[in-house]
């Protein structure tokens, strides 16, 4: 019978990842935080990578030739011994993992016994980006809905395709793939074409021999659980970000799946004594989708293009330049606690890592938003209730984002270029007073800090 891990326990000595034996990164905020460099050093010396929910990253691990990994953990590409766990949470889709599995063998990455796939996990097909587009259609309205988001709505309608199926022999996929078709038909009026359905097969198909061929489906659950036991080190990523939550953002402008710690239980199924370690990534710029900001007329902490002109253009500049950041698709803001305290809450973090600090390095004065100040509600008989100011809380719905106006502390830039300190000690007491600034208001220590926007460079390590 298997041996589970009965004595696990939540004390732990390690804050920084680097002698946990289950270690989880996560986005703390909208997307985009800079998650890859902190996971590129951590999987090394890991034995398992694994991925817990979502489908195609938010942040793709980049392989050495410059290809884009948008389904694989990041452990596959970077250590032999690092072997890598797709979770029961995440949407699979065929032509992404395929394309993945193509890139490691163009650079030389060999993935035979190294990579896992859950049986329970459901797979994205043809059928949910058609069923997506129709929602779309139906709606007429500008929330976005994906094929992965289709997919992830049909499991617990109990009308998916699973991992396990695929497994099977091919007719009886092919037979069970044609029978979701003609349901999604009739609810949803698809038209989906026998061209679109073919290459849909096709892609399936090709996936299904070379993963039976290596065997790579596998009970994941059992096998996790089992290398736990077995004291195994264990490092997991984030899809996305905590504040994209379907229960805990602002729904429903959120991702379609559960983003915080609790979700790593359900999507990798493993019990939630062994997350020993969870560091929350946060960018100091606030990095916000524009398609968000649609429905709201500004967020909290953006910086004004208008009366924050210089402070803008800078930002604007450092983080196009730099970080290669689309501003057509993101916007910008100061650092802003609340909903780093509220994801804090979320997800009981053990330390931080902050990113994009060199962006700051232009920036006369640098504000911190601490807290919000709420307009007070207006009484029956017309009278106004005071104004409130709180602290840590991120609105549920969109009409709350206008009731809050920013309360911030102004600290002083260090206007000097940072990107090739090699030590925290030697950055620019302000910068080093801002960053104990943030660590005061969440009441976590910030134990990584990024000074540059290198793949493999500018990660510190804060000593103490």
């Amino acid at each position: 019978m298997l041996n589970i891990a009965k004595n696990l326990t939540k004390i732990s000595q390690c804050n920084d990842g680097l002698t946990s034996k289950f270690c989880l990164v996560l986005g703390l905020q909208w997307g985009i935080e800079g998650k890859r460099k902190l996971l590129n050093k951590l999987c090394v010396n890991y034995d398992y990578s694994c991925r817990f929910n979502g489908g195609v990253l938010y942040e793709p691990n980049i392989l050495p030739n410059g290809e884009e990994m948008r389904m694989l953990p990041v452990g596959i590409q970077h250590s032999v011994k690092t072997k890598s766990i797709i979770g029961n949470g995440v949407i699979i889709d065929a032509k992404h993992l395929n394309n993945d599995l193509n890139a490691l063998s163009r650079n030389g990455i060999n993935y035979e016994d190294r990579l896992y796939i859950s049986n329970r996990a459901h797979i994205e097909t043809v059928l949910h980006k058609k069923v997506a587009r129709r929602l779309r259609e139906i709606r007429n309205d500008t929330i976005w809905i994906n094929g992965e988001d289709a997919a992830m709505a049909f499991k617990p309608m109990k009308m998916g395709l699973r991992m396990a199926h695929l497994s099977d022999n091919w007719e009886s996929f092919e037979e069970r793939y044609k029978r979701v078709k003609s349901t999604y038909e009739e609810l949803f009026r698809i038209n989906v074409t026998q061209e679109e359905i073919n290459a849909d097969l096709e892609q399936l198909k090709f996936l299904q021999s070379r993963l039976k061929k290596h065997k790579m489906i596998q009970d994941t659950v059992v096998m996790l659980n089992q290398k736990i036991y077995d004291g195994k080190r264990i490092l997991v990523e984030d899809c996305s970000s905590s504040l994209m939550d379907v229960d805990f953002g602002v729904y429903p402008y959120t991702d379609s799946f559960n983003t915080t710690t609790g979700a790593v239980c359900t999507g990798l199924g493993v019990p939630e004594e062994a997350i020993e370690t969870t560091i929350g990534v946060m960018s100091v710029t606030s990095l916000i989708k524009k398609a968000f900001l649609n429905h709201v007329k500004t967020f909290p902490s953006k910086v004004n293009p208008e009366t924050e002109s210089v402070a803008y253009e800078s930002l604007k500049k450092q983080l196009s330049t730099k970080y290669e950041v689309n501003l057509e698709e993101y916007d910008f803001g100061w650092p802003d606690m609340n909903p780093i305290r509220h994801a804090h809450m979320l997800n009981k973090l053990s330390s931080i890592y902050l990113t994009n600090l060199d962006a700051l390095d232009e920036l006369e004065d640098i504000k911190i938003c601490k807290r919000y100040k709420i307009e007070g509600a207006t009484n029956e008989d017309g009278t106004k209730q005071p104004d409130v100011e709180v602290e840590g809380i991120h609105p549920t719905i969109i009409s709350d984002f206008e009731r809050l106006t920013p309360v911030y502390k102004t600290l002083k830039g260090w206007k000097q270029d940072i990107t090739e300190i090699e030590d925290f000690d030697r950055l620019p007491e302000n910068c080093k007073s801002m960053i104990k600034e943030i660590e005061k208001s969440i009441k976590v220590q910030i134990k990584y800090i990024s000074v540059n926007s290198e793949e493999d460079d500018g990660l510190l390590r804060i000593l103490r």
